[in-house]
């Protein structure tokens, strides 16, 4: 099995315009599947990372092929000419944190691990220290929040012509990966003040495509889970709906997207050529990778009806308070903390509750004394699944300190510290 690595380029350096970026088997991404949807969303202008093939040496040592993959940063967007701006995510720390849980327990743990999930800028040390890459952060923190939760209206917080472009290829290609929430990266542009999507990720391993049932996303009337709901929400909009109409049509109607797979076909061969020297039994399989635009063109004649109907309508699952667990907190889950301001002699904190039961608040620690709890004169207990609750600080906090009711035990959790 190949390693995987992360490689950030000297200062003042790139690699073929690079300027960090991670290698790993190409059997992560199937092979020339991920590689070929690349190459599409870039002459869509469909923002997506650079993706490209390359024999890695390390010390003289050779590994083989490997898949090279755009990390986020401004070159990614300067070779889109898009403007810099923000890059951003839904931090999935709690997610891993939960599937780390139940491969080493053997059962499955229950938590609201999309809920909880902050909204998270890629670069966040310069994001941060920078004024006005700053503000622009958090403007599309509210404009993510506004799509995390669904809201109605897309067209005042998303781009809702890449989105629906980008959907449409997602879809009509079956990259069904992609469409997860944990999977999906933003940019906001600072022209329009609208969210785009980065199509990054689409394939799971190799050949998963060849068993994976073909869904034309957003043509059901749905009761769904809110992870889920941020992204078919987008589909009951009659704005949104047509524009994704019209792009399905466009890459199944005039063959569009296998002319662009025909210029490719040169370098497919060579590629295909470069991996079949380490994986002898590989070859892209073309018409399994269109099978899809077949399938999405037996159904669009519904779809289109459903819209002229307005049937589409999909509803959120509020099961928040169902059961919780396991009772013991998890880092990244059970507590969100953001520093609301700061002055000179108090801090202000906005605190969510997102563990199974209330819990006590004990104190904090100072970004001055990071090892030393300072306590409340009494403990302040936060009610879960509640609105944010305000607390106050002496000092500016780094972390908090609570217990929960069934335990003795101090857990803590860190500070978010923009509001």
């Amino acid at each position: 099995k190949k390693w995987s690595f992360r490689i950030k380029v000297k200062q003042g350096q790139t690699f073929n315009g690079l300027k960090e970026f991670s290698v790993q088997s190409p059997e992560t991404r199937d092979f020339l599947n991920e590689w070929i949807f690349h190459k599409i969303c870039e002459k869509e202008d469909i923002l997506t990372t650079r993706y490209n093939f390359y024999t890695l040496k390390i010390n003289g040592y050779n590994l083989g092929v490997y898949a090279l993959e755009e990390h986020f940063t401004k070159h990614l967007l300067e070779a889109k000419e898009r403007r810099e701006g923000p890059i951003l995510k839904f931090n999935e720390e709690g997610f891993w944190e939960c599937n780390i849980y139940n491969k080493a327990n053997n059962e499955w743990a229950k938590k609201p691990v999309y809920e909880s999930s902050t909204i998270m800028p890629f670069k966040s040390k310069k994001t941060l220290q920078t004024e006005r890459l700053k503000n622009q952060f958090l403007i599309a923190q509210n404009l993510m929040l506004k799509y995390k939760l669904g809201e109605p209206n897309p067209n005042q917080y998303l781009d809702i012509n890449s989105f629906a472009k980008a959907y449409a290829l997602m879809s009509s290609l079956n990259t069904k990966h992609s469409f997860i929430w944990h999977n999906q990266r933003f940019y906001y542009n600072p022209i329009i003040s609208r969210i785009e999507l980065i199509v990054f990720d689409c394939f799971e391993g190799s050949g998963e495509s060849t068993y994976r049932e073909h869904v034309l996303y957003g043509t059901e009337s749905w009761n769904v889970k809110p992870e889920f709901y941020c992204i078919m929400s987008v589909f009951d909009d009659l704005v949104f709906q047509k524009k994704y109409l019209f792009y399905l049509k466009k890459y199944w109607e005039t063959e569009y997207l296998q002319n662009i797979t025909k210029q490719l076909n040169q370098e497919t061969r060579k590629l295909e050529s470069a991996l079949q020297k380490e994986y002898p039994n590989y070859k892209f399989d073309q018409k399994q990778f269109f099978r899809g635009v077949q399938k999405t063109k037996e159904e669009l004649v519904d779809y289109e009806q459903k819209i002229i109907n307005q049937e589409i309508k999909y509803t959120i699952k509020n099961n928040q308070h169902e059961d919780c667990y396991p009772e013991t907190p998890f880092y990244h889950i059970s507590l969100n903390a953001h520093l609301q301001e700061s002055k000179v002699g108090e801090s202000t904190l906005s605190i969510m509750n997102y563990h199974c039961s209330d819990i006590n608040l004990l104190g904090y620690s100072s970004i001055l004394n990071p090892d030393s709890i300072l306590y409340f004169t009494t403990p302040k207990k936060i009610k879960n699944y509640t609105e944010g609750k305000k607390v106050i600080t002496k000092l500016k906090p780094e972390k908090l300190f609570y217990q929960t009711l069934k335990s003795d035990s101090i857990f803590s959790c860190e500070i978010i510290m923009w509001p």
